[in-house]
C-alpha cells in the first residue's frame, strides 16, 4: 500500500493546524496510508497534542528558528513514505484528493503536481504561473495579482512554478533534487525547487479537477521584514545559475 508523508511547518499556527487536521481527518482515503511531520519552528506555549486522529502524527520541536527550506528538508529526513506532500498549515481540506492526484500522476507521466487552491470564498488563488522575471515580479507586488493563461491539455493546466502551499511528488523526486535550497530562508523556495525540475525536464502540473482551500495571509505586503526577505530571495533567484540556465534553455526552445 502506498504510503503519504506529508510534511507541515507551523510558527505557532496551532488554530490553523488543528483545523487542517480536523479536516483532513473526514478526507483522507483508507486505501493509502499517511503520516503527519508536522515541524514547530516557534517555541510557543502547546494548547494541543494533537493525539485522537487515525493517522500517527510525529511532531519534531526546533530549540531555535530555521528557514522554511531548512525546515522542511529537517521533516524530510524523517519521512517514511513512497509519497510526499508539503502543505502549508492553513490549508483545510474539502474532500478527498490523494488518490486522485496519485492516479493523476500515473496516468500522465507528472513529477510534481497540485491541486486547484481557493480561498474560503471559492475564488482561485495566485498558486500557479510561469518562472518570473524581475519586472513581472514588480508588477505583481504593486498590483493586484490576477490568473494567467497557461498552456492545458486533456483538462490539466502545466504551470512553470506551483506555490509551495501544496506540492506532491514521489519521494525518491525530493532526494533526487536534494530537497529545497537551503540559501532560501523564506519565500522563493518553491520557485527554486520547480525551476531545477524544470532544468531537469520534470513535468509540472496543476489538475484544476481537484480543489482544495488555503486561508491565504500575505504577509510580505503588509510587514516590512517579510517584504525584505521577499525581496532578498528573489535577489538570490535571479542571480543564482538555477535561473539562467532556466532562461537558455527557454531561449533555445
Amino acid at each position: 500500500m502506498d504510503t503519504v508523508s506529508i510534511a507541515i511547518v507551523s510558527h505557532g499556527d496551532q488554530e490553523d493546524v488543528r483545523e487542517l487536521l480536523n479536516s483532513f481527518e473526514k478526507h483522507h482515503e483508507s486505501s493509502l496510508n499517511f503520516e503527519i511531520i508536522l515541524l514547530e519552528n516557534k517555541k510557543v506555549q502547546r494548547t494541543s497534542n494533537y493525539k485522537n486522529f487515525s493517522f500517527p502524527i510525529k511532531l519534531i520541536e526546533n530549540h531555535e528558528s530555521a528557514g522554511l527550506a531548512k525546515n522542511i528538508n529537517t521533516i524530510f529526513e524523517n519521512v517514511s513514505g513512497n509519497y510526499f506532500c508539503i502543505l502549508n498549515p492553513d490549508i483545510v481540506f474539502t474532500g478527498n484528493i490523494f488518490l486522485r492526484l496519485i492516479n493523476s500522476m500515473k496516468n500522465n507521466d507528472i513529477d510534481i503536481i497540485s491541486p486547484l487552491i481557493m480561498d474560503p470564498d471559492g475564488n482561485i488563488q495566485d498558486s500557479f504561473r510561469n518562472i518570473p522575471n524581475p519586472l513581472e515580479l514588480f508588477i505583481r507586488y504593486i498590483s493586484q495579482p490576477s490568473i494567467v493563461e497557461l498552456s492545458s491539455k486533456d483538462g490539466l493546466i502545466y504551470p512553470e512554478w506551483l506555490a509551495g502551499m501544496f506540492l506532491f511528488m514521489e519521494s525518491k523526486l525530493f532526494e533526487e533534487m536534494s530537497g529545497y535550497n537551503e540559501k532560501y530562508f523564506l519565500y522563493f523556495e518553491d520557485v527554486d525547487f520547480c525551476c531545477r525540475a524544470l532544468n531537469r525536464g520534470k513535468i509540472i502540473v496543476l489538475d484544476p479537477r481537484i480543489n482544495l482551500i488555503h486561508n491565504a495571509k500575505r504577509a510580505s505586503k503588509n510587514y516590512p521584514l517579510f517584504l525584505l526577505r521577499h525581496v532578498i530571495s528573489a535577489t538570490i533567484f535571479f542571480f543564482s545559475r538555477t535561473y539562467w540556465k532556466y532562461k537558455i534553455n527557454k531561449y533555445r526552445v
